[in-house]
């Protein structure tokens, strides 16, 4: 019966240790899915979508950047506002329109001064865009262009033409000048778009690594738990068998009483017996059992590996004390009453066989056994042959004191150490239940600083950018829009 339940013990552990593997792999499972395959993909969905509408952005020419400035410069000067930084720096003297100036206006000399340096600006800005269309002069072929033209004129109209061709080659350097200041504002462009994409692969790379940390946190925590959660199923189990042998020891002392009773009468009524069992056989069913019980005895002390028992020495203090110190701490008298219907009497743990108890339960346990073996021992020796031999032997002071052990103290102490097995039980599940908990809570806070410190902000930066980035297409003028057609599609199809 002891190893049936222990098997079912067995396959209970089996059965949680399986769910608990399915659940891990459920759980990563569920995991890898939600936070490498669903988060990051929606996360750089986003962020593309700001790149792209930077990337729009900087479609739009310098020149027509520098007019949005300018327009914009116009707009904060007549509110009598400062420009900002990135406008000045961006801007550049265009030509702009003229504007009829009201008397409010009219009497304002910042203003005054500005349209007037607008207007001188306007003829400069014309003549650049006329050197613009010829920036592919080069110095050399100017100077070639001068000395042939020297050597093949006369000498009247020599100074005429030389003089025509040095303002021509000024001319020249001068479109040279401009066509290198466009380069300059295009490498300016490409180097704004390099720094665009250096730090949008920063961004990307921390969200990337903000992902992993978060799948390694979580996964190290399913991991843990599980890891935790099998090394105490294998713990509980090993320590299954010692409360199963320690109530089958407890059994195991009232089955030796009714044996060493059915082996007194054994000898006398075999013969009146249906199918007696021969006191030959009797006897040895008794000292096996007594065999039986000293080994469990001895494997809850110190371990037995064919009982599977990892022995309970030094593993709970009030236990040690129960065995080897004094055990009448732990037995009262209204607990060795309740063993029994029947009175016994004025009987105490401390006035018991002398004081046998308060050596501890280990000494009352080998007491007990020594004496049963020598009452089984001289009843194999010397039969009893009849009722009156057997009236005289349970009214003799080793029967009773055997017979009051089973009834009272010694049932009791089984019982009071048995139930601490239990405990051990109890307790070490308590324990697992309570770490378990500290950890999801550590967890479940864990997860929100988290996303409270990295991922809300993460987030909401990506979204303010993408809005932002929407935004200053809004700014753009209509006719730019319309001859790009990545930025009319973007803004009709957002």
């Amino acid at each position: 019966m002891s190893n049936v339940v222990l098997n079912l013990g067995y396959n209970a552990v089996d059965l949680v240790r399986n769910t608990q593997t399915v659940i891990l792999a459920v759980a990563l499972a569920i995991l890898t899915v939600v936070v490498l395959c669903l988060l990051p993909p929606a996360i750089l969905r986003v962020d593309r979508k700001k790149d792209e509408s930077m990337d729009l952005l900087l479609t739009i020419p310098v020149q027509r950047v520098q007019e949005i400035c300018a327009a914009r410069m116009e707009q904060l000067t007549q509110m009598g506002l400062d420009a900002d930084a990135a406008c000045k720096r961006f801007h550049l003297p265009l030509p702009i329109q003229v504007v009829t100036c009201s008397s409010s206006c009219a009497v304002n000399p910042s203003f005054t001064a500005l349209m007037g340096m607008f207007s001188a600006c306007f003829v400069l800005l014309l003549f650049a865009c006329i050197l613009l269309q010829v920036g592919d002069i080069l110095d050399a072929d100017i100077l070639k262009a001068v000395t042939g033209a020297a050597d093949q004129t006369p000498d009247g109209t020599a100074a005429a033409e030389a003089d025509a061709v040095a303002k021509d080659a000024k001319d020249a350097k001068d479109a040279k000048d401009a066509a290198a200041k466009a380069i300059a504002n295009g490498n300016s462009s490409k180097r704004s778009r390099a720094r665009r994409f250096k730090r949008s692969t920063r961004g990307k790379w921390a969200l990337l690594g903000s992902v992993v940390a978060l799948f390694m946190v979580a996964s190290g925590y399913f991991v843990l738990c599980f890891v935790l959660g099998d090394a105490h199923l294998t713990t509980s189990a090993a320590l299954v068998p010692e409360s199963v042998y320690a109530f089958r020891r407890l059994n195991a002392v009232r089955t030796l009483l009714c044996g060493i009773t059915r082996l007194m009468t054994a000898n006398f009524l075999w013969a009146s017996e249906f199918r007696p069992l021969y006191p030959e056989t009797i006897a040895a069913q008794v000292d096996a059992e007594i065999a039986e019980i000293r080994r469990v005895q001895q494997g809850l002390l110190y371990s037995d590996k064919g009982l599977k028992l990892p022995g309970s020495l030094r593993r709970n203090a009030k236990r040690d004390d129960l065995d080897f110190g004094n055990a009448c701490k732990y037995i009262t008298d209204t607990g060795m009453r309740s063993m029994d219907e029947l009175s016994v009497g004025n009987v105490t743990c401390t006035s018991f066989s002398n004081g046998l108890f308060t050596r501890g339960l280990t000494a009352g346990m080998s007491h007990f056994l020594d004496q049963i073996e020598t009452i089984s021992n001289g009843i194999q020796n010397e039969p009893f042959r009849n009722v009156s031999w057997l009236q005289g032997f349970l009214s003799s002071p080793a029967w009773i004191e055997v017979d009051l052990m089973d009834r009272t103290v010694l049932r009791y102490a089984l019982t009071v150490e048995s139930q601490m097995f239990i405990d051990d039980l109890i307790n070490l599940n308590q324990s697992y239940v309570n770490m378990t908990a500290g950890l999801m809570a550590g967890f479940l806070i864990a997860l929100c600083l988290v996303y409270v410190v990295v991922y809300q902000p993460m987030v909401r930066s990506l979204d303010t950018q993408l809005k932002r980035a929407r935004s200053m297409l809004v700014m753009v003028p209509i006719d730019v829009i319309q001859n790009n057609v990545a930025m009319r599609k973007t803004i009709l199809n957002p």
